[in-house]
């Protein structure tokens, strides 16, 4: 008999994900969200930039400005764009699924179609070709400027090794899965095949022209050719890219590129050595990883948060093409419907009046411009305080427009003891942090000090009673009796956890959640947890008491993340929107009417509850995951997203057969995989992020 549960897991692993329209409640720092994942700017000047959550952007003027296009359903994200005969009025726009085409009016086409699901770069050539390039078993060429396509591929393998590279509008080369360089005189139309193997996998490669190239391979080594790849130098590079995202060159000596995850490289020695710089500091940009734009001397690369690096020459002085107020946003908190705070890291600290239309700027006066906010305590329109994760407290009774500190050291606590905080209904003030934590009855003029006990961060603290109180932090799971003034540690599903949430109904039954990882539920005080689903977990939980739901704010890799609910006290979750940045804070109204979240480069989203539903369908493909080399005998390395949580990867046979399950360490970008021994043919992965996402790949074995 077949393993049912993995044999219908197989039959999925291909096919689903969540489908989610996300642009129109996004309100700060701009009205929309992405990451970019391509761009490109035509020689009059007119471009397009493409994203996820179905974000097209055009300019006119070399990128000074940008605008929104209304292109396609926001539920497709787009990989690609490129501009036939460098005229972006016959833009060609690929997605996962779908493909665009610009027409004379200005419109697009859209076509949707399965073999786009893969496609990550568009070629565009002489000759009216177009290649779309899934680094895969096949890729997708056009003949008519990408208005119909014919699937095709490498001769005598059944997987590419590379992205295919063009050096001229006819002539391409690219990797095989067994390594061996193929060349092309034609636009992809027939291929020939060197006579021996490069030997390594390749993580990326640039030609100068059709003799010299470089490629960087899975030992981490640069490599150069001058003979068309008939023969290789290693130019043992001492301190140079760890993992190259992509190359460039402007001459056969000054090399430019950009790696993981912020780095600027360049070479002008051909690659014998390299210096290294960053990328602007912006909260939440990264630069995609596969795509850019030259054009001459300029680079334009899109990145995360919605942002377009620029260089005008020399791939030095870079700059942002997107203005934003790119802050790193942790924590949001209403009053009534119309004021509201949300605060982060770097004293950054926005106000609303008018229930989020316009955020202010606000200065705290803190002594330490970069003191992160861990807390707010909104106690009202005019007055709230202000709890940092290393300095003291601040308050404003004027809305904002004054601050104080709230107390100092004569109260016997340190800069980090009060990261967070509970007001009792007596007027008492409970305060937590790193080694001490405190309780005042009189407004913070004076405190009890109280020795928690625990050698850790506490990053969150709830009381479902007056005297019974739960807090979580790195490592910590802790309860309370005695409102606070005693703590004793509880069952700890995840010792190693950093537990970020946590929230009760009662004093038995609550959650606690990491913004990147499962949550669990206890329905006896903490004494017990049963695992929920990845939609449980939260960087931050919000309780809607009055119709008894459950918010939570989940972080995906990348640039990504959802809204989750649960209707039935945590039991269930549901994904309700999808998050086009990193999920953060939530913050529910006092009426329960809307529901905001924050999350990295000043992210601020608003949500009416009333229209908040399921997004169980449609279904979207899952992520690809890259294996070299591919076939295999045996020996290959995983491409995985990067995470600061360890993660699961399991593989399947063809037949529904689980072979391997395997946690990938956090931190993990390159995942080496052992199959020897197992019987040659087609084999999948199936990798889960720690949002739920699920991630697939497949390799054949030999």
């Amino acid at each position: 008999m077949k393993p049912t549960t993995h044999y219908l897991l197989l039959l999925l692993l291909l096919s689903s994900s969540w489908g989610f329209s996300q642009t129109e409640n996004v309100v700060y720092p701009q009205n929309y969200d992405t990451k970019f994942q391509d761009v490109y700017v035509d020689g009059s000047d007119q471009g397009y930039a493409v994203g996820t959550c179905g974000v097209v952007v055009r300019t006119t003027d070399g990128g000074l400005s940008w605008q929104l296009v209304d292109a396609a359903d926001s539920s497709f994200d787009f990989s690609a764009v490129t501009c036939p005969g460098d005229d972006c009025n016959n833009a060609v726009i690929a997605g996962d699924g779908i493909v665009l085409n610009r027409q004379a009016n200005g419109r697009f086409t859209q076509d949707v179609r399965a073999d786009f699901k893969e496609v990550l770069k568009l070629h565009q050539l002489d000759n009216n070709i177009v290649i779309a390039d899934k680094n895969g078993r096949d890729y997708l060429r056009s003949t008519d400027n990408g208005q119909t396509w014919t699937t095709m591929a490498l001769p005598d393998t059944d997987w590419q090794g590379s992205f295919l590279f063009f050096v001229d509008g006819l002539t391409g080369l690219a990797f095989d899965g067994d390594r061996y360089l193929h060349k092309t005189t034609d636009g992809g139309a027939t291929w020939a095949r060197s006579a021996s193997p490069f030997g390594l996998s390749i993580f990326t490669m640039y030609w100068h022209d059709e003799n010299t190239g470089w490629v960087q391979a899975s030992d981490r080594n640069i490599y150069r050719t001058t003979n068309g790849g008939q023969s290789w130098s290693n130019l043992n590079v001492v301190n140079g890219p760890r993992q190259l995202l992509w190359l460039e060159a402007f001459s056969a000596t000054h090399l430019v590129g950009i790696g993981l995850v912020e780095e600027l490289w360049q070479s002008l020695d051909g690659g014998a050595t390299w210096t290294r710089d960053f990328m602007p500091d912006q909260s939440g940009t990264r630069p995609a990883y596969y795509n850019y734009h030259r054009r001459g001397d300029e680079f334009f690369v899109p990145s995360d948060a919605a942002e377009i690096f620029y260089s005008a020459t020399g791939f030095t002085n870079w700059e942002g093409q997107i203005p934003a107020d790119r802050l790193s946003l942790t924590d949001i908190a209403f009053a009534n419907d119309d004021v509201g705070i949300a605060a982060g890291t770097h004293s950054a600290l926005l106000k609303t009046v008018d229930g989020g239309t316009t955020w202010t700027p606000l200065v705290s006066g803190n002594p330490n411009p970069n003191a992160p906010v861990a807390s707010i305590d909104l106690r009202s329109a005019d007055e709230f305080v202000l709890y940092y994760g290393n300095t003291y407290p601040r308050i404003t009774t004027d809305g904002g427009n004054s601050f104080r500190q709230y107390f100092d050291a004569a109260s016997g606590l340190g800069q980090g003891d009060a990261t967070v905080f509970h007001n009792f209904a007596n007027g008492d003030i409970l305060v937590m942090g790193f080694s001490f934590g405190g309780i005042s009855s009189d407004d913070g003029a004076t405190w009890t000090v109280i020795d928690h006990g625990f050698d850790a961060k506490i990053n969150g603290l709830y009381f479902p009673t007056e005297t019974t109180g739960y807090a979580v932090g790195d490592g910590v799971l802790a309860k309370t009796t005695d409102a606070g003034r005693t703590w004793t540690e509880i069952t700890n599903p995840s010792p190693s956890g950093r537990w970020q949430s946590v929230f009760f109904f009662d004093e038995n039954r609550g959650m606690i959640g990491q913004s990147s990882r499962t949550g669990y539920l206890t329905t006896d005080g903490g004494a017990s947890w049963t695992v929920r689903s990845q939609a449980s977990a939260g960087a931050g939980y919000a309780y809607d008491a009055a119709a008894d739901i459950i918010y939570s704010t989940t972080f995906e890799t990348g640039n990504n993340g959802y809204l989750n609910r649960s209707r039935d006290r945590g039991d269930t979750w549901e994904r309700v929107s999808r998050l086009c940045a990193a999920g953060g804070g939530l913050g529910l109204t006092p009426s329960g009417r809307f529901l905001y979240a924050v999350a990295t480069g000043g992210h601020i989203e608003r949500h009416v509850t009333a229209n908040l539903t399921s997004n169980r369908s449609p279904r979207r493909a899952a992520v690809r995951l890259r294996t070299f080399p591919n076939p295999s005998s045996g020996q290959l390395t995983v491409s995985i997203p990067l995470t600061n949580q360890a993660t699961h990867l399991e593989i399947f046979a063809a037949d529904g057969r689980r072979v391997a399950a395997l946690e990938v360490p956090a931190h993990t970008e390159q995942y080496r995989v052992q199959l020897a021994g197992e019987r040659p043919g087609l084999y999948l992965f199936s990798w889960v992020s720690p949002a739920g996402a699920r991630h697939t790949g497949r390799v054949v074995l030999r």
